[in-house]
């Protein structure tokens, strides 16, 4: 730890003064340095993953939806990136603040410019980088609207990897990145037989960076 970008650039001073390295779970590069390592799936990746497969399957033109904050600003920017590169478009973007009316109103106007737009020039997918029950607000306020989800896809981050989102009909084939859920269960199933208990989602993550750190340690020894 420590966990989160802010706390991490708090510590980092006292840890370098002591010689002591970090290794953070923060999803946030800007906090990498000489002495403070990141450990996870950072969202660039996760974007530019998503991104690449969408486009291999001809969705050339991209709408997004990301909160108002540093993390919707850096998944624009990525995805801007990435798709110029390729010749692709992101086109509209909204950037709301985290409240229904907001998003409802950046979802009314995702519809307007798809409705006004010639049907070859209409965007083909979503992103949407948000999860949990925002995810699910965004998704009840594209419904209120008239566009067909039925023949726009709907793309996300890691941040989707989450059982619940079986329960949105809407999410049915719709596109996330994230690791590979079998070892992530396999994991689960031995932490629940040991502690009697499911651990969260970052369990596993902790487990792998202390076998790194582990197997790091014996190697230089």
């Amino acid at each position: 730890g420590p966990l989160f970008a802010s706390s991490v650039s708090a510590v980092a001073p006292v840890a370098k003064e002591k010689n002591i390295p970090i290794l953070s779970f923060s999803n946030n590069m800007s906090v990498a340095t000489e002495n403070v390592f990141t450990f996870g799936f950072l969202p660039e990746q996760q974007v530019k993953r998503v991104s690449d497969y969408a486009y291999l399957h001809n969705l050339q033109r991209v709408a997004l939806m990301a909160p108002n904050d540093a993390y919707g600003q850096k998944i624009q920017s990525t995805l801007k990136d990435t798709y110029m590169k390729k010749g692709g478009v992101v086109s509209p973007t909204e950037l709301y603040a985290p409240s229904p009316a907001n998003i409802d109103a950046a979802a009314s106007r995702l519809a307007t410019t798809y409705n006004n737009s010639p049907e070859e020039r209409r965007f083909q997918a979503i992103f949407i980088a948000d999860g949990g029950n925002q995810l699910k607000n965004i998704v009840n306020s594209l419904k209120k609207t008239n566009i067909d989800l039925k023949k726009v896809k709907l793309l996300g981050t890691g941040m989707w990897d989450d059982a619940s989102i079986t329960q949105i009909p809407e999410l049915n084939g719709a596109w996330f990145s994230s690791s590979p859920p079998d070892s992530s269960r396999e994991f689960e199933r031995r932490f629940t037989s040991i502690y009697c208990y499911k651990p969260v989602r970052l369990a596993s993550l902790s487990y792998d960076a202390l076998t790194l750190l582990s197997t790091t340690t014996m190697s230089s020894a």
